[in-house]
């Protein structure tokens, strides 16, 4: 049985700091592969108004390989398609095109095992994110 767990984080450009502590179980099944997106990386109705746009960088710094990147507006659970090209190699950096604006976001591994991390701003001084095994203690099968 996969689990999918919920981690808050907080990004500073470059780096990770978790709250570990807040960890809590969100899911006992994976999500379903959404419907495609037409807008990047958000899963978020059009007003008509063209939402800014940002270049979100990810950083695997953990020892596993992340296959897929999936994002939603904070509190939302229509996630985007993978943002990913290919799989994430350990020590891998891939830029992915996002909408500025509060978002969660997914982290698959090749297994199937999902880390949500919440309430992300990924633009601006946010840009880049760091993935460590220990910023993602708290989901205890992802990379396993």
């Amino acid at each position: 049985m996969t689990k999918s767990f919920i981690i808050p984080v907080a990004l500073a450009a470059g780096m990770a700091a978790m709250a570990v502590a807040g960890a809590a179980v969100a899911s006992d099944t994976p999500a379903p592969a959404p419907a495609a997106s037409a807008k990047p990386a958000s899963a978020a109705p059009s007003t008509g108004a063209k939402e800014k746009e940002g270049t979100f960088t990810l950083v695997n710094k953990t020892t596993w390989e992340i296959a897929e990147v999936r994002v939603t507006p904070a509190e939302d659970d229509a996630w985007s398609e993978n943002l990913l090209k290919h799989k994430l190699p350990p020590n891998a950096t891939a830029k992915m095109t996002v909408v500025c604006d509060e978002t969660d976001v997914k982290l698959v591994d090749p297994h199937g095992h999902v880390c949500v991390n919440e309430s992300m701003y990924p633009c601006g001084k946010n840009s880049t994110w760091t993935v460590t095994n220990e910023s993602i203690a708290g989901c205890k099968t992802f990379g396993q």
